[in-house]
């Protein structure tokens, strides 16, 4: 059995503006993945969320694809320190069944380090939907958040 310890650091529906969590991160990765994992049937005809299990299978397939800050090479494995983020956004099920059908994704990890653990900077955002946050490759303007974490830190200064 997979096991880590992540460290939440918000109260649900806070949000943060983004060059707070690019500057208070020690890490700030994107980090691609393959869907290999299934959403059981049974969770859909129920309208459950996926059990964790699947959710790793997938997550194992992790690669850091891109380095905006921090010590990570490009190509190193998705590290379960990190935690599984997946969330699509919105708690229902056709949205689970949208993000079972992306053969690949990309999401961007702020995390802030201690010790061997791994804290989020991203509050509320990570589990909020596209509207709220583009850090996942499937939302619109996905592209534009990129370019917005490089001029974070190019600028150290937050942006409107």
């Amino acid at each position: 059995m997979l096991s880590w310890t992540l460290i939440l650091s918000a109260w649900a529906g806070e949000h943060k503006p983004l060059c707070d969590k690019v500057n208070e991160a020690d890490l700030v990765i994107e980090v691609q993945f393959t869907q290999v994992a299934v959403y059981p049937s049974k969770h859909q005809e129920r309208e459950w969320a996926p059990p964790e299990t699947e959710l790793i299978k997938t997550a194992k397939t992790g690669v850091v694809s891109r380095v905006f800050k921090g010590s990570v090479a490009n190509g190193s494995p998705w590290n379960p320190a990190w935690g599984i983020r997946f969330d699509p956004g919105e708690p229902s099920f056709q949205e689970w069944q949208k993000f079972f059908a992306l053969p690949t994704f990309k999401e961007i990890y702020f995390l802030r380090q201690s010790d061997e653990r791994f804290s989020t900077t991203g509050w509320a955002e990570e589990s909020a939907g596209c509207g709220a946050s583009a850090h996942r490759s499937w939302c619109d303007g996905y592209a534009d958040y990129q370019e917005k974490i490089v001029a974070c830190l190019n600028k150290k200064q937050p942006i409107p």
